[in-house]
């Protein structure tokens, strides 16, 4: 298994795919920090600061993480949570991955899914108006 992420940001759409595999070393999460807040910083620099975004995380080849990975990685879901209406996360089958999102992913505009499709749907499905 490759350790690996990927970066997909679509500033038009104001989407962001980000896929995440592999067994990480802190060497691979400090690159992946630095290359998160350059992207951070685009958006920002791009004038998409209000929270309508919609991000699409795909860790069905992410591998169970140390603790201490694991914490810092999602100790970055908030930073980019804020500029997103919603955030998707494809997973894997694995029962022990699906725990760990759990307790490590929380938020109201998340959704775990099983497919790319189902999660695609979801982040751009057109929300019913709120009654007045």
């Amino acid at each position: 298994m490759t350790t690996s992420y990927n970066f997909d940001y679509d500033a038009r759409r104001r989407f962001l795919k980000l896929t995440l595999s592999g067994l990480w070393d802190r060497a691979t999460l400090v690159a992946f920090q630095r290359e998160a807040g350059a992207l951070l910083g685009k958006v920002a620099n791009a004038g998409h600061t209000d929270p309508s975004g919609r991000i699409l995380i795909d860790v069905r080849g992410y591998a169970v993480q140390s603790q201490d990975i694991a914490d810092e990685v999602s100790a970055l879901i908030p930073t980019y949570g804020i500029l997103a209406d919603r955030i998707a996360v494809i997973w894997s089958q694995s029962a022990l991955q699906k725990m760990q999102m759990r307790r490590l992913l929380t938020s109201d505009k998340l959704r775990f899914m099983m497919s790319e499709e189902e999660a695609l749907a979801w982040l751009f499905e057109v929300p019913l108006a709120k009654a007045s």
